[in-house]
Parts: C-alpha cells; structure tokens; sequence
C-alpha cells in the first residue's frame, strides 16, 4: 500500500472519528449536567461556571478517549480490513463497533477493579462510558462507511 492511497483511507477516517466523538458528547452531556446540577452550591454564576468548566473538561476527555479509539483501532481496522468488504456487510459491521466500543468499557472497568479492589464503581460512572463508547464507535463506524461508499473507494 502507498502512502497516497493510505492518505487517502486516514482522511475519512479522521473526519468519522470527528463526527463520532461529537455524538458521544451530546449523548451523554445530560448526565452530566445532571451531575453537576445536583451538586450545585451556589447561585446561577456558580452554576454557569460549573456547567462551563464541565463541557470543555468532558469534552477533552471524551476527545482523548476518540483520539485513542482512532489510533488503536480505526487505523489498525482500515489498514487489515479491505474497504470493500466492509461495505457488502455494513450491519455486521456496524454491530462489531458496537460491540467491541461496549467491551472496551467492560475491560476497563474490570482492570479498574482488579487494580482497585475497594472502590467501587457506581452505576451512573458504568452507564456513561458504556454510552460514550458505544455511540461514539457506532457513530464513527457508520460515518466512515458512508464517506467510503461515497467517495467510491474500494480496496
């Protein structure tokens, strides 16, 4: 494989996982803000600046979490897996993101346990990442196969 043609299967790649870390964010922004609202102490300013402070760190971790999903997975999978056939089995496909987004969360909150046995982990902390992940490897996943479909590039 060329660079050209490897350049040319990173930009769609780049673009999805844009697009999916922007899903993951808004999917779970209302927990968050939830979160933050029930532990509000102060006035409306206070407030204000808690819901600031929150977006721009949520969305730097979430943003950190993608840029990882891109590097150790996306770019290993569009690398080993010809264009092609993910598109003859785009569900299967799609599936498989989901799937493999939500084992990411189970590993790691099983190392987190196994590294942490005392602590526990709270529902709200399970669900919020199962969804981060999930919408974000589903979202990039569909977004790459459309810009791969639409470009007409097959490998």
């Amino acid at each position: 494989m060329n660079l050209r043609h490897l350049g040319m299967r990173l930009r769609p790649s780049l673009k999805a996982v844009l697009a999916g870390w922007a899903a993951a964010i808004v999917a779970t922004f209302p927990m968050e803000v939830a979160k933050i609202v029930a532990n509000n102490f102060g006035g409306a300013a206070v407030l204000l600046r808690s819901l600031v402070e929150g977006a721009v760190i949520w969305g730097l971790w979430g943003l950190s979490i993608a840029a990882g999903g891109w590097l150790f997975g996306l770019i290993p999978l569009i690398l080993l897996v010809p264009e092609s056939w993910l598109l003859r089995h785009r569900g299967a496909s799609l599936a498989t993101a989901a799937f493999l987004g939500w084992m990411v969360v189970l590993i790691k909150f099983k190392i987190w346990r196994l590294l942490l046995p005392y602590e526990s982990v709270s529902p709200r902390i399970f669900t919020l990442y199962s969804l981060l992940l999930v919408v974000y490897a589903t979202v990039s996943a569909a977004v790459y196969l459309r810009l791969v479909a639409f470009t007409g590039e097959d490998s």
